[in-house]
């Protein structure tokens, strides 16, 4: 499975075949980032301080990729 593109509210994020989360500072918010990633899998991730995840309209794409063994 290869994650394809994130969508929370009106805010898309795309994942190419090498992406990484950075930022130059800290609170930037790449941990909740992930921890909205991780909910829209479905996982009971607790909210953060002043966003609510049930609030939130998250939509997940996914690629399913087959691989055969002979």
């Amino acid at each position: 499975m290869k994650i394809i593109k994130i969508k929370i509210e009106n805010k898309h994020a795309y994942f190419g075949k090498h992406s990484l989360i950075t930022s130059n500072k800290n609170s930037a918010g790449k941990t909740t980032f992930i921890r909205l990633l991780l909910y829209s899998f479905g996982w009971h991730i607790p909210s953060t301080k002043g966003l609510q995840f049930k609030k939130l309209q998250t939509e997940l794409t996914l690629e399913n990729l087959m691989i055969y063994s002979i």
